[in-house]
């Protein structure tokens, strides 16, 4: 996509709509660790990947749209495990009723879950990696012209 693949945690908070606190109490408490450089020490930086960067976006997309605090380490323990570079594009978070679905370019997903009745949450996590890879450059840009 075009974007680099170091990002601190001052950046992974503008990108994503969190906070610095909450980056740095889930890396202290392990429900999320950068991918690239975790924190060693006071004053050391912590860099997260791209993928970090999208997975932490989704995550805060779902707790705006009311995911509860309590199921939050299973929805970051199942993009950890399930959400790859390679299948960015056209992949959508469904979640609803305890589970969660990576859906792709298979439609048959969407259609079992539309017979269980549940209320879904659904994010595009392929346009949300093309707005975190556009702001970044945009923040890039800024950066480069200076204040």
């Amino acid at each position: 996509m075009g974007v680099k693949q170091g990002f601190r945690t001052s950046e992974v908070a503008r990108l994503t709509g969190l906070t610095r606190r909450q980056l740095d109490h889930w890396d202290r408490t392990g429900l999320f660790k950068p991918g690239l450089a975790p924190a060693e020490g006071r004053g050391s930086a912590r860099f997260y990947s791209f993928l970090d960067v999208v997975q932490l976006r989704v995550v805060k997309q779902l707790l705006d749209a009311g995911l509860s605090a309590r199921k939050l380490r299973t929805c970051l323990e199942f993009l950890r495990k399930n959400l790859k570079e390679e299948n960015l594009a056209g992949a959508s978070l469904v979640a609803g009723g305890g589970k969660m679905f990576l859906l792709t370019d298979r439609p048959d997903f969407a259609v079992d879950l539309a017979k269980s009745g549940q209320l879904v949450w659904m994010v595009d996590i392929g346009a949300t990696a093309q707005q975190i890879a556009s702001e970044h450059r945009k923040l890039e840009g800024a950066a480069k012209q200076g204040p």
